[in-house]
């Protein structure tokens, strides 16, 4: 369990109660006699009371000394697990985003996976109509590439190319089978079957960048809750 820093720790108490007993001894030692007797024997008593003197006063600037460090370490501990709070909240935004780009491929599986008479054109337009809009949103930053890898930067470029080239094919599928469906019959299984590979390639380039990614997170620590 951590210690407030206002708190008093036991060794400090330790040292208080010993000091304490100490002064209490010399006291007693004082009005007994017996301490002017050893003072007139061993030395001047202003040398003792300037040596205890000196001795309480450098634990005390000891003590300051090592509050200062601790206050320090400190902060810099709670900045630095802000930091990385931050630089994570960033990653994770990043494999949220690539993350969407794989909903497209489950979604041209449950279409795949479907009876012929079910994969109408018009479900199909809907399913497209819907990737154009999630993938023609997958952008990134220059601050998002600033934080990645070389593995994550190439991994990156691969997953950008898939999405330009899903695109281009969808707005071309698109464009043309709301003009003329009419073939769509014929088609249908060409069809199906060129979406299906491109969505798998799309999800494996997407999966190898998220794995880049989270490589970048700092793993999370029970006592970061704290700060």
């Amino acid at each position: 369990m951590e210690v407030p820093a206002d708190c008093i720790t036991r060794r400090d108490a330790v040292i208080a109660a010993f000091i304490a007993g100490v002064f209490g001894a010399g006291m007693a030692l004082f009005a007994s006699g017996f301490l002017l007797l050893v003072w007139k024997e061993t030395g001047n008593p202003a040398d003792w009371v300037a040596a205890i003197g000196t001795w309480v006063i450098g634990y005390g600037a000891w003590r300051i000394a090592r509050d200062g460090h601790d206050h320090r370490i400190r902060e810099s501990n709670q900045r630095e697990s802000r930091e990385s709070d931050l630089r994570n909240a960033a990653l994770w935004q990043m494999v949220v985003k690539a993350t969407e780009t794989k909903v497209w491929g489950s979604r041209v599986a449950d279409f795949a996976a479907k009876p012929p008479e079910e994969q109408t054109v018009r479900a199909l337009l809907l399913m497209v109509h819907v990737a154009i809009a999630v993938l023609a949103r997958t952008r990134w930053s220059d601050g998002d590439r600033a934080m990645l890898s070389q593995d994550g930067i190439n991994a990156l470029s691969s997953l950008d190319f898939e999405v330009m080239a899903h695109l281009d094919t969808l707005n071309s599928l698109h464009k043309r089978l709301s003009a003329d469906a009419s073939d769509y019959a014929n088609e249908r299984e060409g069809i199906v079957a060129l979406i299906v590979q491109m969505s798998e390639e799309l999800t494996v380039d997407a999966n190898r960048f998220i794995d880049c990614v989270k490589a970048l997170m700092t793993p999370w620590k029970p006592g970061d809750a704290n700060h």
